[in-house]
């Protein structure tokens, strides 16, 4: 009947073996890790890349509907938008704030990053204003894959101006 070795002891016989395991165990071990490294180093990409286009995306939606807001309307706490100057802000948040060409898309170093490709967009004037976007991000891939291939990511953003003086008793919450 033969012993059971542990790992370690099985791993100790390995180490000792003059039969070329080691330098197998090696040349195997090398090739995974390094896939390791660059599966894990593109998912990072991918994830800060989405997060500081999801977040500029946030600005310009917040950043059109503040500056959108009609002032004449709030004596009469009534939240209005002007929706044509809410679209210009937004256009020219998403051009100059994200530095994206006409195409909507990026580059650095004359590299192409990626591609924000809006599918669809809403703006409502009233009660509350509000303006809705959809679409995908077009994302070149760091390391792995052709240079022609992309990773898409959809994203939905919802954005409303909530006025917090609507309320009955002004005097209540002070």
């Amino acid at each position: 009947m033969e012993k059971q070795l542990s790992v370690g002891q099985r791993l100790k016989n390995i180490l000792k073996d003059s039969k070329g395991s080691v330098a197998f165990l090696c040349i195997a071990l090398i090739p995974l890790i390094l896939i390791t490294f660059l599966v894990i180093a593109e998912w990072h990409h991918v994830v800060t890349v989405t997060g500081s286009i999801d977040r500029d995306i946030s600005r310009a939606l917040k950043t059109s509907i503040d500056i959108a807001i009609l002032d004449e309307y709030r004596q009469d706490r009534v939240a209005v938008m002007d929706v044509d100057k809410a679209k210009v802000e937004f256009w020219r948040y998403i051009h100059e704030n994200m530095d994206l060409d006409s195409n909507l898309r990026s580059y650095r170093d004359n590299r192409f990053i990626y591609s924000l490709n809006i599918e669809s967009i809403e703006f409502f004037a009233t009660e509350p204003p509000r303006i809705y976007v959809d679409g995908y991000i077009s994302l070149r891939p760091l390391f792995l894959g052709i240079e022609d291939s992309t990773f898409e990511i959809e994203f939905s953003k919802r954005i409303h101006n909530m006025r917090l003086d609507w309320r009955e008793n002004d005097a209540d919450w002070r």
